[in-house]
């Protein structure tokens, strides 16, 4: 089975969404500032660079200052794999500097690829990401 690549899935999504109105949309069309938490996947752009084509094509305007905040190896679960090179960086540990720097109307959080660091399934990992995440949200 061959797989789709990951842009242009994404872009095959940002598509079809893109056919909403922006009346339709749960967006908050008041937020002047968006700050994006996350790990290397956001850290790399490609993901806030969907969302600024996805407010566009929308006809969101002014556009949100969009603020990629994300760091390489971040974890909202705190756990590090015993043979890592160093700790991974844990999100709740800036959270507060973060959101005090950039006042965000809206803050988009993405995490999971790193908190199972790398291990098969374990419901421990998983109860642990759960907490991570939810204390993010509160």
């Amino acid at each position: 089975m061959q797989r789709i690549p990951t842009p242009l899935l994404a872009l095959a999504l940002l598509l079809t969404v893109g056919s909403l109105h922006a009346a339709d949309h749960p967006f908050p069309l008041n937020a002047k500032r968006i700050l994006f938490l996350g790990d290397s996947n956001t850290h790399a752009g490609a993901f806030v660079a969907y969302i600024e084509a996805q407010l566009r094509t929308n006809g969101i305007s002014p556009l949100p200052e969009l603020i990629n905040a994300g760091l390489s190896s971040e974890t909202c679960s705190g756990l590090t794999e015993p043979d890592h090179p160093f700790p991974r960086p844990d999100v709740h540990e800036r959270l507060d500097r973060a959101l005090a720097k950039a006042k965000p109307d809206v803050v988009v959080a993405c995490y999971g690829m790193n908190d199972g660091i790398y291990y098969p399934f374990g419901e421990d990992r998983f109860k642990t990401y759960q907490s991570g995440t939810r204390k993010l949200i509160d």
